[in-house]
């Protein structure tokens, strides 16, 4: 146990040294080299105590301050990794202050977090759901709570699904996108509709939506039970993802369509040379997984990358 206390605390050091140098380079370029490691772990290590002590309503009251303050990232993170660790916060408490809008965004990300993180069944709280459907609430929140919660959710649970279906339908492309990922594991009976009809009015489609309708298609007519059964519906695939593929100059949608194909046996592909072409080409790749953003809704526990990318985003838990 002290191992991890000590894994855990040197992690905050870490990133809240990476943030101190990250921001001092920014305003003194010069002038970052004189923060010192050495002084930011006592520092950090006075503060995480500060947090761990103080009563629950004092520490969301810093929390809430530091939320809205913006200006010391690195406080709000050690006040985050406190309120993960400490044991007097109940998840009824979690789900309250992740479902309040008058709560502020980084406040209701923390609570959704720690929600999900100490969620031991598939049993989700319908507030929850009622949070990832709501068109009112922030879209990055839900985006985040879908992401965080998708190894609980039951393909057996229709209140779930319905849920993720309105979220997958909304016109925030980032939510849209990582609602449909998770349907596609969750229900396939309604994720592959909702592809096909992007796929049939693509003209009118975003490249973020074309991209996760061509990987669930893919998936769904590459499956052995269904091309064996149905070629004529493969082919049919395969020729309205090359319309598509023709009928764009967009990076995403040129990548995207071609990494689909690939999931497809070469019986239906091999006359076409568009899956080659893409294949010769594997170092830049990796590159494509970072052109949408939505890709990557990032949970607070991971949104500190954000900073090595010269994101504007540095609230992080490293809840690990």
């Amino acid at each position: 146990m002290s191992n991890l206390i000590f894994h855990r605390r040197s992690l905050i050091v870490s990133a809240c040294l990476t943030i101190a140098l990250f921001t001092a380079f920014l305003q003194f370029p010069y002038a970052a080299q004189a923060v010192s490691p050495l002084t930011a772990e006592t520092e950090t290590d006075a503060v995480y105590e500060r947090f761990m002590t103080q009563s629950k309503e004092q520490l969301l009251i810093s929390l809430s301050a530091l939320d809205q303050d913006h200006t010391d990232p690195e406080n709000f993170f050690i006040a985050a990794q406190a309120f993960y660790q400490r044991t007097d916060f109940t998840q009824a408490e979690y789900i309250a202050l992740a479902t309040a809008p008058s709560h502020g965004l980084g406040l209701r990300q923390a609570a959704i977090e720690c929600y999900a993180k100490k969620l031991t069944s598939s049993e989700i709280d319908p507030a929850i759901l009622t949070l990832i459907s709501d068109p009112k609430a922030p879209p990055s929140l839900r985006t985040i709570t879908i992401n965080l919660l998708r190894g609980h959710f039951d393909a057996h649970n229709q209140a779930q699904i319905t849920a993720i279906l309105s979220a997958a339908k909304d016109p925030d492309e980032a939510l849209a996108y990582n609602a449909m990922k998770t349907l596609a594991k969750l229900s396939p009976a309604d994720a592959v509709p909702l592809a096909q009809d992007i796929y049939d009015s693509f003209k009118d489609a975003s490249p973020s939506r074309i991209h996760i309708a061509s990987q669930i298609l893919a998936q769904h007519y590459a499956s052995p039970q269904f091309y064996k059964r149905d070629h004529e519906k493969v082919r049919r695939f395969v020729q309205q993802s090359l319309e598509i593929y023709n009928s764009t100059s967009d990076n995403e949608v040129k990548r995207a369509i071609p990494q689909a194909l690939e999931h497809l046996s070469s019986i239906y592909t091999k006359k076409y040379d568009l899956v080659d072409s893409v294949l010769k080409d594997r170092s830049s790749a990796a590159d494509f997984e970072y052109i949408g953003v939505y890709q990557h809704a990032l949970a607070l526990s991971d949104q500190v990358a954000l900073l090595c990318m010269g994101g504007k985003q540095f609230y992080s838990l490293l809840l690990i």
